[in-house]
């Protein structure tokens, strides 16, 4: 019974092992904190483009294409009227030749998409006019790291229905979020934690072994028998899981404990 208690608890330890694996390896997202600024999942860095527009009326960015023209303006909304049409709260709009607006994506659908990419970091804006079925008009923003000069934005492609742009400035490279040196993060505290804990469990028990049991050597460890079969018993564990607890080896144990 004891041996099938300690696979078990061997199993447990397997679970909370790879639980702790697939958490650090999750997928880090940037979570939006306005129009314009979003921080990382885990807390590591953050991207602002607001300070970018300090001192300009929106919208900010102004280009000029073939017979049309793009503005756009990552962090306020803006309107634009012409004779025939116009774009109301929008974050992209374009004006043809003709004084026909055209609104390409508003602030209210944005959402932000981060993918690491290598040694560069890549993350990009999504839009839509807000409208839906034929009528809804999509827009993608990259926001491309430019550690010098003045930031630009480029046209890439278009089709009737969708824009891809690309946003180069200083303001879209990564930020480290500042931590104040007097805080703690909830893995520094539990870091903590768990360093208090195993030194008392160990500490104080070969204290107590050695002072009142008169244990030395091996003995003195508490629980040294567990820790010395810690090994075979992972692998026990590890055949628990795999076989949802019907493992031959525990099988077989069970008429010799009856035996006995």
């Amino acid at each position: 019974m004891q041996r099938v208690f300690n696979i078990m608890l061997a199993a447990l330890f397997i679970l909370l092992s790879l639980s702790t694996i697939i958490i650090s390896a999750a997928e880090v997202t940037c979570i939006k904190d306005n129009y314009c600024r979003c921080t990382l999942s885990d807390n590591s860095y953050y991207f602002d483009l607001e300070p970018m527009l300090k001192g300009v009326a929106p919208p900010f960015f102004k280009l000029n294409g073939a017979n049309v023209t793009y503005f756009y303006d990552p962090c306020r909304s803006f309107s634009m009227t012409g004779t025939l049409s116009e774009c109301t709260n929008a974050a992209l709009c374009s004006e043809k030749l003709d004084d026909i607006y055209q609104n390409l994506g508003i602030h209210d659908t944005s959402e932000f998409r981060y993918t690491p990419d290598g040694a560069s970091v890549k993350l990009k804006l999504l839009y839509h006019n807000g409208m839906s079925g034929a009528d809804q008009i999509n827009a993608t923003v990259w926001l491309t790291c430019r550690t010098g000069g003045i930031s630009s934005l480029e046209l890439k492609s278009s089709t009737p229905t969708y824009y891809l742009f690309e946003l180069f400035s200083p303001f879209a490279c990564q930020k480290a979020v500042p931590i104040p040196p007097s805080q703690l993060t909830a893995g520094g505290v539990l870091c903590i934690m768990f360093v208090v804990l195993v030194t008392v469990y160990f500490g104080g028990g070969f204290i107590y072994l050695f002072c009142f049991k008169y244990e030395s050597g091996l003995k003195a460890v508490p629980h040294h028998e567990f820790w010395s079969s810690l090994p075979g018993l992972t692998k026990d564990g590890f055949l628990f899981l795999i076989s949802c607890g019907g493992s031959k080896r525990m099988q077989q144990s069970g008429p010799e404990y009856d035996q006995i």
